[in-house]
């Protein structure tokens, strides 16, 4: 079977069609976080399937869960704003 990670998109582009997808998918406040999201989802599966050291993968795969979080918090009103500032606020950077 395909991995999970395919089957949002996959999903969301069955519900919505594959024109509509994309170019919400590549909608200016997303379009850097989803091919971040893309470019990770393939090397993860790359390297999985490529027999890289366990370590990588697994670091590749939490970058990948990163930018999946950031690109799902852009349909979220406020949602990458709110996330900035909790961190900055634990972090105790003011700006």
């Amino acid at each position: 079977p395909p991995p999970p990670s395919l089957y949002h998109p996959g999903a969301t582009g069955f519900l919505l069609g594959p024109r509509r997808q994309c170019k919400k998918m590549f909608h200016p406040t997303r379009r850097v976080a989803c091919i971040i999201y893309l470019v990770l989802l393939i090397a993860v599966f790359g390297c999985a399937v490529g027999g890289v050291p366990f370590g990588v993968v697994i670091v590749l795969f939490i970058c990948q869960f990163c930018a999946a979080t950031w690109y799902a918090l852009s349909y979220i009103p406020y949602g990458r704003k709110m996330v900035t500032g909790c961190f900055k606020d634990k972090c105790g950077c003011k700006s």
